[in-house]
């Protein structure tokens, strides 16, 4: 034990121990007089063997009418019981038994069966009983047999038993039990603790070597029975009444599947098995595994299948004849169809639509009591999330789920920022994650301009609701998004909007690196263009694509061989944009007379960005020079005669604090200014015009 270590969780160890020690009593007093019967024989060894044969087929005989041996099961007496509640009253957070039988919901019979598989590990003597009792002296482990021997009680039968330290039983598929082999339920399999499990049972380490969460098996609640209605109940209904049986779910908003999956599953009583797709060297163990668990967990198995059409092909035809030799019910789901022949010639097919589902807006609402119906639509509309990403929100945002906050309307907010947190993209090769920090408010634009930008982020939020409930999804071919095309000179603030944009809906902002893109390999641009957008739709980013006309530029005439190659992947731009379905998409282009006109259509708003004129050039030097010390004398008024783009008088600005802090300056000073903005005009290869000439001086007296 540990130092410091309390002894109180070594007690509560023992006394199951204890327990255990009678029911190992028991069965060895049993294996005794067997043998002794044996022993008492006093005949030549034919008479022997007779006997032997006659005391064999009497204990099978007994166990066709009565059922394999038993001891005395593994349970607690009165004192015992008294003894563990008065331990778990005082320290039941901290008894790692307790804690799987409340954490990990272990059930009476498995908490039992964990005893008795970690009890040799404990003490090397109960393994010499075990061997005894199995009347095998090699054997040093339990075994699922021995197992059943010693713990089944009246409670459990010897199927549901068997199925419990099965590959699809709780023990095992959490790791907590380890089997010499993992696909079978074989009564002479071995079963051994998993390593560590000994060491946090008898406080030697805090933390339990295994989550103590079923990471591989959702279960639905009433509330997703609630949400299964219509053809999902149809569909329900036809897996409770088949062994056998294929549902798919494709398109719509894959991240609603989940919710699907469980109101699914209500209906049909039956929980979720998560299975994986063929990934990785492993896959056909894995896949195998899977399959094992879900038939011995007697739960449906859902794939998603997401990414299945990026595998080879021989992989995704092996993946299909697999699913089909087991005869499961199985749930597939993608945002595009997978409908592989064999699987759908071995089984009956439902097959689902991923729009039946309408139910999101309440999943809020009941995952989180008390939460005001308006703001659980709002961030239904927000973040179309599934239960799974709705409650690790939740749990983001738990500190502050107080009686205060709500009282005071925090909870949205704070909402809110966990859910951006959540939703957050993890970046990749060929884009970059940016987490907004500018605002609209710091876009400064003309009146007009400005409202229009402002209103994507309420467009956004009623995309969802106009194209699924309105009808115009299915009209205009929209599921939700919104795209947008910024144009005009460079530094008028089209990047900033996109920023501004993304701060405003509350997600990240994805932004493309066309060096990661473009390939010079047929077709490698058009499959990182793929995974851009994909990732941009699974994680609700504003993907935002800058000097798009690189990418979107017109397409000619064939000329030469390279023409035909680009003018497939403006083709496939145009294909991929127009099934865009979750998110805003931002291009944004100097050369708006570049960008093919057929994308034109494709765009909800179009926004051409002026350049500032003198009132905006003011507010933005005023906005520019807000937090940086400098000279009284400095008067924004007359820095706003200087034509500059918003951009070119934030670059601008920053050259004269650095020119400033340089020096050992306390701040920026006139000549700072008018050196800043020198360069910033010969940067740009302009002359400076009227009073501002190249060299900055008569900007420096403009000043004065």
């Amino acid at each position: 034990m540990a130092a410091g270590q309390p002894n109180f969780v070594l007690r509560h160890l023992f006394i199951w121990l204890h327990a255990l020690n009678r029911t190992v009593e028991a069965a060895v007093a049993e294996r005794r007089r067997d043998n002794a019967g044996l022993a008492r024989h006093a005949g030549n060894m034919a008479e022997l063997n007779a006997h032997h044969a006659g005391q064999l087929l009497q204990g099978l005989r007994k166990f066709i009418a009565e059922g394999p041996p038993r001891a005395a099961p593994l349970v607690l007496q009165a004192d015992e019981q008294q003894m563990v509640a008065e331990l778990v009253e005082r320290h039941g957070r901290l008894l790692p038994l307790h804690r799987l039988a409340t954490e990990a919901g272990l059930s009476a019979f498995e908490l039992a069966a964990l005893v008795i598989v970690a009890a040799p590990v404990v003490d090397p003597a109960y393994g010499r009983l075990y061997g005894y009792v199995l009347d095998d002296l090699a054997q040093r482990a339990a075994t699922i047999g021995l197992v059943q021997r010693l713990a089944i009680g009246a409670e459990t039968g010897l199927a549901s038993a068997r199925r419990m330290l099965g590959p699809g039983g709780r023990l095992r598929r959490m790791g907590l039990v380890v089997a010499s082999e993992p696909l079978s339920d074989d009564p002479a399999v071995r079963l051994s603790p998993a390593p560590g499990l000994v060491d946090w049972l008898m406080a030697a380490c805090r933390v339990p070597p295994v989550a103590l969460e079923d990471p591989q098996i959702l279960v639905p609640d009433s509330a997703d029975l609630a949400a299964c209605q219509g053809d999902l109940a149809a569909a329900a209904q036809a897996l409770r009444s088949a062994s056998s049986l294929l549902v798919t779910l494709w398109g719509g908003d894959s991240a609603l599947h989940e919710d699907m999956a469980l109101a699914l599953a209500a209906g049909a009583r039956l929980r979720i098995c998560r299975g994986q797709l063929p990934l990785g060297d492993d896959w056909r163990e894995r896949l195998a595994q899977d399959l094992a668990i879900a038939v011995g967990a007697d739960a449906l198995l859902w794939i998603d299948c997401t990414g299945l059409a990026d595998l080879p092909l021989d992989r995704r035809e092996h993946f299909a004849r697999v699913l089909a030799d087991r005869p499961l019910r199985l749930l597939l789901s993608a945002p595009e169809p997978w409908r592989a022949l064999p699987l759908l010639a071995s089984r009956p097919v439902f097959e689902l639509s991923g729009e039946l589902l309408n139910g999101h807006v309440g999943g809020w609402s009941r995952d989180l009591a008390g939460i005001d119906p308006q703001a659980a639509e709002r961030l239904s509309e927000g973040f179309r999330f599934g239960r799974s990403q709705r409650r690790a929100a939740i749990n983001l945002a738990s500190t502050i789920l107080s009686p205060e906050p709500l009282s005071q309307g925090g909870l949205e907010s704070e909402l809110r920022r966990a859910c951006g947190v959540v939703a957050a993209p993890a970046g990749g090769r060929a884009a970059l994650v940016v987490r907004p920090r500018r605002t609209l408010d710091d876009l400064i634009l003309p009146a007009a301009v400005h409202r229009q930008i402002a209103d994507i982020a309420r467009l956004y939020a009623s995309a969802s609701k106009v194209d699924r409930d309105w009808g115009f999804g299915r009209i205009a071919g929209s599921s939700g998004a919104i795209k947008v095309l910024f144009t005009g000179d460079p530094g008028t603030g089209k990047t900033l909007a996109a920023e501004a944009i993304a701060a405003a809906t509350g997600m990240h902002l994805l932004k493309v690196d066309l060096s990661q893109v473009v390939s010079k390999w047929i077709g490698e641009t058009e499959k990182n263009l793929e995974e851009v957008f994909r990732h941009a739709e699974q994680c609700r980013s504003v993907l935002f694509f800058d000097e798009a006309d690189a990418l979107f530029g017109k397409r000619g005439e064939v000329r030469h061989g390279t023409d035909r190659y680009a003018n497939m992947e403006v083709s496939y731009l145009l294909q991929r944009l127009e099934v865009f379905g979750s998110g805003v998409v931002v291009l944004s282009s100097n050369l708006r007379d570049e960008i093919d006109p057929a994308f034109t259509r494709r765009f909800q708003v179009a926004i051409n960005f002026p350049r500032p004129q003198q009132d905006e050039r003011r507010k933005i030097w005023n906005l520019a020079l807000a937090g940086a010390p400098h000279a009284d004398t400095i008067r924004t008024e007359a820095l706003s005669e200087i034509e500059l783009t918003g951009g070119g008088i934030v670059t601008a600005a920053r050259m004269a604090a650095l020119l400033a802090a340089a020096e050992g300056a306390d701040g920026i000073e006139e000549a700072h200014l008018a050196e800043a903005i020198g360069r910033q005009f010969n940067k740009e290869a302009r002359l400076m015009t009227g009073t501002a000439r190249s060299d900055g001086l008569s900007i420096a007296r403009g000043l004065r």
